[in-house]
């Protein structure tokens, strides 16, 4: 996210919403219920992936992370729109802003707990609204995946930059169908996929 916009926003302390002000306890425990959210698609993700809980809440609270009752906690309606970070009230708002960019032709903006982008990885989700579930993007960012009709082109990549990777990474590529289960996001239900992840052994 935009730091500079992040301190902008750290910097609205009050709520107005139709000209009612709400008070400070009831969004204190809006936005501690909406942080939470995210903190639990990092448990769920982690779970799912097999990534662990530190890198998800790392990428979380790197990418929408802002100080909320004296620590840095995750933002679920946050969106990156060309490099201006914005923190929305509430899913609506976001969703609206979203939409409103779909509709300029402003294509390329992070959603979500961890801000992925919908230009690049849009089409893998059943919709905009999906996008901004927090399971699900916690899931996606997991891994990085395709459908399966591109696995001769991902490999074939993958392959060229494993001979020049640092000794350092750990990285493996897999050809997946996945079941029809309940348990898994809609968007991967009943898929065949190509799914790439990997690790990066250092101190930061």
């Amino acid at each position: 996210m935009n730091r500079r916009s992040s301190r902008l926003c750290k910097a609205i302390v009050i709520v107005c919403v139709s000209g009612v002000l709400i008070p400070q306890g009831a969004r204190a425990e809006t936005i501690d219920r909406d942080s939470a959210l995210c903190e639990r698609a990092v448990v769920e993700g982690a779970r799912m992936t097999g990534v662990p809980q530190e890198i998800l809440h790392a990428i979380t609270l790197t990418e929408t992370g802002r100080k909320q009752a004296g620590r840095m906690r995750p933002w679920p309606w946050a969106i990156n729109r060309e490099g201006e970070g914005r923190w929305f009230r509430g899913r609506a708002e976001a969703l609206a802003f979203a939409r409103e960019s779909l509709t300029a032709g402003r294509t390329s903006f992070d959603v979500g707990c961890f801000q992925i982008n919908y230009r690049w990885h849009g089409q893998h989700f059943d919709s905009l609204e999906q996008m901004f579930d927090p399971i699900a993007g916690a899931v996606y960012a997991g891994m990085f995946l395709w459908g399966i009709e591109h696995l001769e082109a991902v490999l074939r990549r993958w392959t060229a930059w494993t001979q020049t990777a640092p000794e350092a990474v750990t990285t493996s590529l897999r050809a997946m169908r996945l079941p029809p289960l309940p348990e898994l996001p809609p968007f991967l239900r009943g898929r065949a996929v190509v799914v790439l992840d990997g690790a990066v052994l250092g101190d930061d």
